[in-house]
Formats: C-alpha cells, sequence, structure tokens
C-alpha cells in the first residue's frame, strides 16, 4: 500500500496543475476529465482555443501547445509562444506562464462567459457531435465547425467544387473561400 501512494504521490503535482486549469478557466475539452487527462482544450476567446498538453514527469516544464482557430487570429499566439523557451518560468503555474507569454488573460467560468457557445458549431449550433468538438474555422470570420457539418454542408451547395479529396467553397456565414478533406475524420 504504501509503494502505491508513493507512486501516485509523483502525479500530485500534474494534478494540481490540471485542477488549477479546471477551476479557473473555460475548459472546453474534456467535457468531464479524469486524472489520466493530461491535456485540456480551453478557451481563448474569439472563437479561438488553445490544446495543452502537460509533461506527466515535469507539469511545469513547457506543454505542448496546439492553436486551433483562424490562422488570422492565431498566428499571433503562435508567434508569442515561440518564444516559450526563452521566457517560461518553471517555479510558476502553467496557467501563469501561459498568461504571460502570450500577454493575455484567458475567459474565466466566474466571469460568467458562455465560451462553449461561443465555439459551437456555426451549422449545427452543437459543442460536441460524435464526442468530437469543432477543428475546423473559417480564417475570414473565425467562425468554428465540425468537419463533417463542413463536408456536408459544402456537398450540398451546387457551387461546390472538388478536387482530389478536397472539398473548396464558400463558409456558410460570410461566404468566404473555405476547404475540408471530403472524407473528415
Amino acid at each position: 500500500v504504501q509503494r502505491m501512494e508513493a507512486m501516485l504521490e509523483q502525479f500530485v503535482p500534474l494534478w494540481n496543475e490540471l485542477d488549477t486549469i479546471d477551476e479557473t478557466l473555460c475548459v472546453l475539452e474534456p467535457s468531464h476529465p479524469t486524472r489520466s487527462d493530461v491535456f485540456r482544450r480551453i478557451a481563448i476567446g474569439g472563437h479561438c482555443s488553445l490544446l495543452v498538453t502537460l509533461n506527466v514527469s515535469r507539469p511545469r516544464s513547457i506543454p505542448e501547445c496546439q492553436f486551433l482557430g483562424a490562422e488570422d487570429r492565431v498566428a499571433a499566439h503562435r508567434e508569442k509562444f515561440a518564444l516559450a523557451p526563452q521566457e517560461w518560468t518553471p517555479d510558476r503555474s502553467v496557467l501563469e506562464n501561459l498568461e504571460r507569454i502570450l500577454k493575455t488573460s484567458f475567459p474565466r467560468k466566474k466571469d460568467g462567459h458562455d465560451e462553449e457557445s461561443a465555439m459551437a458549431c456555426g451549422i449545427c449550433y452543437a459543442f460536441h457531435l460524435d464526442g468530437a468538438a469543432p477543428h475546423t474555422a473559417c480564417n475570414s470570420c473565425a467562425r468554428p465547425y465540425h468537419a463533417l457539418c463542413l463536408a456536408e454542408w459544402l456537398r450540398s451547395v451546387p457551387s461546390t467544387r472538388r478536387s482530389f479529396d478536397t472539398l473548396f467553397g464558400a463558409c456558410p456565414y460570410c461566404s468566404a473561400p473555405i476547404r475540408i478533406s471530403a472524407a473528415p475524420k
């Protein structure tokens, strides 16, 4: 029993970091996190989100980060995060480091933000579809879409073109050019 307790004790710093994120921020995914989930998709605002995956053995080290949303809206965040190795401070929490490096304050739960509805698919108006969140966004209006919804929408529009395995059409909201795999996963 003591060996098991000692083994679990090594995960406490990881769980503390994740608990801080869960209690403070608008977490989009996982909707019901467990202790085995070492990632969080958090709302940034403006139909953008950040998928953060923590290092299990060093939870306060620089996490793996993937910015999701329209390219023109997440590009600035990517550029700032590229400086993370020089600016990351391991004695600060992951949340503090991310906000400091990205020079932003993430939407808080207590602020009453309904980021999940802001990140809902622009076609089906749901956040989760078969367990998946919207990961495709229009580069013009930043409206997020489920890949399945957008592919089905584009197939129904007569002006959509198909080239190999890609559908090219217009965003349902702003009519800007948009493309998606014809066989989304």
